[in-house]
């Protein structure tokens, strides 16, 4: 029995690791977990703080459309100001909504979790920002690589590599401003204006300006958030009043979804 103890001090790595699995089995078993639970955070959780926000924040966004839809029903009683800020209000509360919806019946029924389709768009510091980060990210994905990566490539041998992506960024514009008049046409049938086309143009042209501004500077002169997501929201909001709304209000979209919100309400209501 004294011949034993020196060769488990020659050789403590070999004989201390596995001793407490023999001496004491719950005591590995606490030096183990930790890994585990690390390893299962990264695979099976990765987001546990936006789990917890996603559903509070998709409630307050559905109670204020429903207030929303209550108070544009007597939209003929408020400045026209006041009404396109509520139409900017109901197309993005819509979208989130939808949307939403359509994400949470995914996961419920295939497990799947798809990805957000806004980022908060009125944090937004930049149009870059706005267009590219934060709105409607499934229909940027789309726009990227049906329009944008081909009219960049094709750019490329033309006017080089450095300068493609500013004929690229305005041909995705342009298609995107087309495709809102098709929608726009096929809702009240009026007959196409084009001001929603030259809206998209007009960010088409000035985000390239934006993007060539940014190169041009370095990262110098770079506006605090506190300033530049004012201008940035600003620009879109005056933008939007002058070109993208008074087409949306003249086919009477927003009647009919309305009307379609109320009738939808109705049946649910008789239903359960």
């Amino acid at each position: 029995m004294t011949q034993n103890p020196p060769p488990k001090s020659q050789n403590p790595k070999i004989e201390t690791y596995p001793s407490p699995s023999k001496s004491n089995p719950n005591r590995q078993n606490r030096e183990n977990p930790p890994q585990k639970s690390q390893n299962s955070k990264i695979e099976t959780n990765p987001s546990p703080q936006n789990a917890r926000k996603l559903p509070l924040n998709q409630v307050i966004k559905g109670i204020l459309f429903v207030i929303l839809i209550g108070v544009l029903k007597y939209s003929e009683h408020f400045h026209q100001n006041l009404v396109l800020v509520l139409h900017y209000l109901y197309i993005y509360l819509t979208l989130e909504n939808l949307l939403a919806f359509v994400t949470i019946l995914t996961r419920s029924l295939s497990g799947l979790d798809l990805k957000p389709h806004f980022n908060d768009p009125y944090f937004s510091s930049s149009l870059q920002d706005f267009w590219g980060r934060r709105w409607n990210l499934v229909a940027h994905s789309i726009l990227r690589s049906a329009v944008y990566e081909p009219t960049c490539d094709y750019s490329a041998g033309v006017i080089g590599r450095l300068w493609a992506p500013l004929p690229a960024v305005l041909g995705s514009f342009l298609v995107s401003g087309l495709m809102h008049e098709h929608m726009y046409y096929c809702m009240g049938r009026v007959r196409p204006t084009w001001e929603v086309t030259w809206f998209f143009v007009l960010h088409g042209v000035c985000l390239p300006v934006e993007i060539v501004l940014k190169k041009a500077l370095k990262g110098r002169c770079r506006l605090p958030r506190v300033i530049s997501v004012p201008l940035t929201f600003g620009f879109i909001v005056v933008t939007s009043y002058w070109l993208f709304f008074p087409q949306f209000i003249r086919c009477k979209a927003d009647v009919r979804m309305i009307q379609e919100h109320g009738e939808f309400a109705a049946f649910l209501k008789n239903v359960f």
